[in-house]
Formats: structure tokens, C-alpha cells, sequence
């Protein structure tokens, strides 16, 4: 499908004027504009394609893979008509990592609960945003009556009927004074939210960037210096109209003066005692503090705004073999893809990554220009952003949003067995300070999984080194071939790739049944070697494991798979990460889909018809070269 005609944002900032083309009375933003929060999760459009059949789309045309239950609970066409619904499909504040559900091509159903789409606008309505908001209202409230009256009449299988309906209209709250505006925007950051958005009341959808619709997020103080003055105009005739500056770039305990020409730039925001008396107080070679939002194209600050003078900066002439500033935007863009690992956020972690692999290609500071910077595969706008931002100030928005998170007990929340994102939030926000402070008072604020990763809580967090796994899969091979002479187990993951420490032991056992799985759980468990149950299902089993002689209880999960199913379990949860999503991508572009379970037609869904004993023999029917399990890597 062809990319879809949506509205997107301009920059927000204090005292800007508004659009020329604006003769209403809320020219200027934002008294009188409505403003709500800017969801941190997919934008997406709903609506009827022409055979009656309701779809949620990207803004570039690509369709997301909603489940039935999901589509079921959005607006009937009969209700919707031909509009077509602007919202974000949202896991919740501070949550984006777990909104690699709705980019899946095979939705998993239940993995749907977890998410809403908060709609706030309908792009093919006619009307002013004020018309359109009162048209979207009725259409979500009697969206929710119908809802409401399915689960009654019991008409929605379970789970879904315990669930309130996904379809969310977007708060929409009219800004009647500055303090309104400033209060709300504190609250949802405070909250973890990005932002806020405002929107003009009387004014029409419209396609592309616009005026009409503004986003307003944190900004960071910059340091420039004055190279000229730009003279008045208007009111300001015979005053300084702008400061013309060149940025600074950051070295932490010095400056440089960035003489890329396309980063000049013009600075207003000075009260009329600078524009008059500027040839004393701020003559030319005056280092300044402003502020802005973002960069232009060309990587001019955006909306620059003065702020102050600086007379404690140091300006030094650099080299251009200096690495000093490289260093340091290697140094967070690590930092940052580490940090989404750790909460399992793939689709960030895999984007800095990409970067990080980029940055490889970066030799010294003086590469690190728009233009070298733009030739460079991997490195695009949001990340030129990112490293302007950097060069500038020494950091950047995304690094300081998950320094505070690394300095809250969130953190530290997050590591314990069965505590996900909402419920470290939901702790923190009880006032819980620590580990220790859990165990001390937080007992009646924890189930009983949850109380049971914390008591292991110090052990999951110890690597298992590679020589004891060694020891692990002989006993756990000795203690299967007792229960079923004929069954085979693996460990995969880190293990199977050689590396020398593992988080965990992943299992994966081949019995004919699931009563070989059943007797070798049980044996275990008998034998005194696993001490500990999170979780016992009818294919697996997560908890911790102990070998005699050992101090150190271990993480270990073990997983029943048929003969059939053994060879994909294999690879896929071998890993790496990196090489399976590759693969799984060449694969779907021979018109095949695989999994842990089988190589299916990606458009009929029936497994292939070929039989596959080793993971060797699934590489041989792709025609792919075997890679060997320590190999694979991104």
C-alpha cells in the first residue's frame, strides 16, 4: 500500500508566533488549543478497506497484524462509515519495549491484552479539530457501550471479556493559561511520559508538516558564539534583530568553535535592553547560552532561543586526529543500546546497535560533520540528531531519559524473576527504595512468584561460567537416559555458542511423549537438583537449578519439544538474536516463514513437506552454508 497522507507536528517552543496563514484568534499557540499527551508507541491508522474488512496501518502504508478479538473491538463499519481513525497503538507509559507485539507478522493473540489504541484525531473528516474531536467522542463512547454489552451477553471469549475496551479516546484537555500548560507538561513527564501535543481548535486536518499541530518535549541548554549582528527590522529598526553564532561543541572541560558554515545560525529571544545596548554587552566573539528544538535538514538549531551569557568557558583549537569527542558519542550510543537490551526493548536495541556498528566506520572528530556523517550507512537523521545533540551539550534526550531510570530502583525492580515494567513502576511509585527495602517491608506487595525471584534474587544475577554448564549437562544427560534411554536433550543459547558465561541454562528435551519430559522434571526434582518452581507447565518448566558441591543456585528453564519440532528449537534458541532475526528475514523473502516449531509457506501457513532431523538438514533445504552455533553472531 502507497505511504498514507497524515498530519505530523512542528516543534513547540514558548512564545512563537504561529503560522502566517492563521487570521483566528489562536494564532498564537497555546491559549486556546487543546493539548494531550504524546504517546510513546506506533501511530497508526484504522480504517475500512474495500472489502469491509477493518485494518490498522502504518503512516508508511504497512499494515500492523492486529489478532481478531482486537479488530472485533474496534469501531463496526457500520459505526466507523469511510472515516479513517489517527491514533497510537500504546503499551503504556515508559513501555515501548513491549511494543515489538504489535510488529509481528503472526499476532499472538493474548500478547494483544497489553495494549490500547488511543485515537486522537480522523484525518478524512471535514471539520474544524474541535468538530472532529466531538465526532471521535461519539464514535469511541458508542464504540464502548457495544463493548460493554458483548461482555455482558457473554458474546467475548476469554480472556478479552475481562478487559475493557482497547479503544481509547486521547484526553483532549482545552489550555485556558500558561500555567495549564506548564502544569500538564510537568505531570506527564514526571509520570514518565515524552511529551504533550497541541492542537489548533478551528482548524482543518491537514497533510504533512503543520502548523496546526505542535509537540512539545524536553530541550537541553547549548553553548554558540557571536560571530555577527544582524540589524532590526520593523519595531526593532536601529536594535540588534539576531545574534548570528556558530555552535560550540563540547570536550566536557573545554570547547571548540564548529566551523562546519552550514551550521551558522541566527538567535533571537533577547529582551529589548540586549537589543539596544548589544555592541557593549554582547559584542562579536561573546560566548552565549540558548536553547533550542532539534535541527533543521542541515543541521541548524531549530527555534534557537538566547538564554545567557557564559564566562566560564574554555575555547581550545583541536586537531583533527583528536578522538575526544568520538569517544564520547561511542561512549553513550553504547551506553544506549546495552540499556534497551537489558529491558528487552530488541527493536531499540537492534537500531543502536545498527549505529554502533556505523560509528565503527568514524575515525576521529573531524569526521564527525553532517556531510561525512550522511554518507555513512546506518546513520540517519534521528541519529544525526542524536550526535549533533552531543557535540553540543554532551549528551542527548534519549541518554538522559534512561540515565534518571538508571538511578531509580526500577532498575533494579526489573532484574527480579516475574516482576515486569508496570510492576517495578508500580513499586516505585509505593515508595519501595531498594532490594533490601523489598524484602523488608514489600512482602504483601508481591506474589508468590515474584517473592520467590526475590529471594533468589542475588543468584539469577551471577553469570554461570562455561566450564560448569559442562558439569550441568552431564549429570542432566545421565538423569534423562535413566528416565528414556532414547531421548536427547541440548543446551542452547550463550552456552551452545561458546561464550564463556551464560545468564541461564536454556534446555530443550526430545521425547517421543511429554511423559519423558514429565518423569525427567520430576527425577530432578527429586534428586534435590532443582530446588525451586516459577513456573510447571505442560511443556515447560522454569525455575532454579543446583549441582552438588555448588553454592550457587542457577537459573534454568526446561522445554518440551516433539521430534519434529527438535531441529528448529534447536536454532532458534541457540541464538544469536541478531543472526536469527537476519535469518528469519531472508527466509520470508523466499516466500517462507520459520519459527521454533517448523518452516512454514508464509502465505498458506502449512509446514513445508519435508522431513528435518538436524538443524543442518533445515540450512541444506534453504540452500544456506551451515553455520556453526559459535559463528552466529549479527
Amino acid at each position: 500500500m502507497e505511504k498514507l497522507q497524515v498530519q505530523l507536528a512542528k516543534e513547540f517552543t514558548h512564545g512563537m508566533s504561529g503560522s502566517r496563514n492563521d487570521t483566528t484568534a489562536y494564532k498564537q499557540p497555546p491559549l486556546g488549543w487543546y493539548m494531550s499527551e504524546k504517546f510513546d508507541g506506533y501511530r497508526a491508522l484504522f480504517k475500512y478497506n474495500s472489502e469491509g474488512v477493518g485494518e490498522f496501518y502504518s503512516r508508511a502504508g504497512k499494515r500492523f497484524m492486529a489478532p481478531e478479538w482486537f479488530l472485533d473491538a474496534m469501531p463496526s463499519h457500520r459505526l466507523l462509515g469511510d472515516n479513517i481513525l489517527d491514533g497510537e497503538l500504546w503499551a503504556g507509559r515508559d513501555n515501548f519495549q513491549a511494543m515489538g507485539i504489535v510488529r509481528k507478522k503472526i499476532p499472538i493473540a493474548e500478547e494483544w491484552t497489553r495494549i490500547q489504541y488511543q485515537v486522537y484525531d480522523i484525518t478524512n473528516s471535514s471539520g474544524t479539530f474541535t468538530e472532529r474531536l466531538k465526532q471521535l467522542y461519539q464514535i469511541v463512547h458508542n464504540n464502548t457501550k457495544i463493548w460493554d454489552y458483548r461482555k455482558r451477553k457473554s458474546q467475548i471469549e476469554s480472556p478479552y471479556r475481562n478487559l475493557e475496551s482497547p479503544l481509547i479516546a486521547a484526553e483532549q484537555i482545552p489550555v485556558k493559561t500558561i500555567n495549564d500548560l506548564t502544569h500538564y507538561y510537568k505531570q506527564i513527564l514526571d509520570a514518565g511520559g515524552e511529551g504533550i501535543m497541541l492542537k489548533h481548535p478551528i482548524m482543518p486536518y491537514s497533510h504533512g508538516r503543520s502548523s496546526y499541530m505542535l509537540k512539545y518535549k524536553p530541550v537541553f541548554d547549548r553553548e554558540a558564539i557571536i560571530i555577527d549582528h544582524k540589524q532590526g527590522e520593523g519595531k526593532y529598526k536601529g536594535m540588534l534583530g539576531a545574534f548570528v553564532c556558530r555552535p560550540l561543541i563540547n570536550h566536557d572541560t573545554y570547547m571548540t568553535v564548529d566551523m562546519d558554515d552550514n551550521h551558522i545560525f541566527t538567535l533571537s529571544g533577547m529582551d529589548d535592553s540586549i537589543r539596544s545596548s548589544y555592541l557593549q554587552t554582547h559584542p562579536v566573539d561573546t560566548v552565549i547560552t540558548y536553547e533550542c528544538s532539534g535541527y533543521t535538514d542541515k543541521g541548524k538549531p531549530r527555534f534557537g532561543r538566547y538564554l545567557r551569557i557564559r564566562e566560564d568557558v574554555v575555547i581550545k583549537q583541536i586537531s583533527n586526529d583528536s578522538t575526544e569527542s568520538l569517544k564520547r558519542v561511542k561512549e553513550i550510543f553504547k551506553t544506549l543500546e546495552t540499556h534497551y537490551q537489558s529491558v528487552q526493548d530488541t527493536f531499540r536495541a537492534k537500531s543502536y546497535r545498527t549505529v554502533n556498528l556505523a560509528l565503527r566506520n568514524i575515525q576521529s572528530d573531524a569526521q564527525l560533520t553532517d556531510g561525512s556523517l550522511q554518507k555513512v550507512k546506518g546513520i540517519g537523521s534521528g541519529t544525526l540528531d542524536k550526535i549533533r545533540s552531543i557535540l553540543e551539550t554532551g549528551t542527548c534526550e534519549a541518554y538522559e531519559k534512561i540515565k534518571l531510570s538508571q538511578n531509580s530502583p526500577k532498575q533494579d525492580f526489573l532484574k527480579i524473576h516475574g516482576v515486569g515494567v508496570q510492576k517495578a513502576n508500580s513499586l516505585v511509585k509505593q515508595g519501595f527504595k531498594s532490594i533490601q527495602d523489598l524484602r523488608e517491608k514489600g512482602q504483601d506487595h508481591l506474589n508468590d512468584v515474584q517473592k520467590l525471584g526475590l529471594h533468589y534474587y542475588e543468584d539469577i544475577q551471577q553469570r554461570i561460567p562455561y566450564k560448569e554448564i559442562v558439569q550441568h549437562e552431564i549429570y542432566l544427560k545421565q538423569v534423562l537416559h535413566s528416565v528414556d534411554k532414547d531421548a536427547e536433550l541440548t543446551i542452547a543459547g550463550s552456552y551452545r555458542r561458546k561464550k564463556p558465561t551464560s545468564g541461564d541454562i536454556d534446555l530443550l528435551v526430545k521425547g517421543k511423549t511429554k511423559k519423558t519430559y514429565e518423569l525427567f522434571v520430576k527425577q530432578l526434582i527429586s534428586q534435590g537438583y532443582l530446588v525451586c518452581t516459577f513456573a510447571n507447565g505442560s511443556k515447560k518448566f522454569m525455575g532454579m537449578g543446583i549441582l552438588q558441591g555448588c553454592k550457587v543456585n542457577r537459573r534454568i528453564d526446561i522445554m518440551y519439544t516433539k521430534p519434529q519440532e527438535y531441529p528448529f528449537a534447536i536454532l532458534y534458541f541457540t541464538g544469536s538474536s541478531e543472526f536469527n532475526q537476519r535469518m528469519r528475514s531472508e527466509v520470508l523473502q523466499t516466500g517462507l516463514s520459520i519459527n521454533e516449531y517448523s518452516l512454514k509457506d508464509a502465505n498458506t501457513k502449512q509446514p513445508v513437506k519435508h522431513v528435518f532431523h538436524t538443524e543442518k538438514d533445515i540450512f541444506d533445504y534453504l540452500q544456506y552454508e551451515y553455520v556453526e552455533p559459535w559463528d552466529r553472531k549479527s
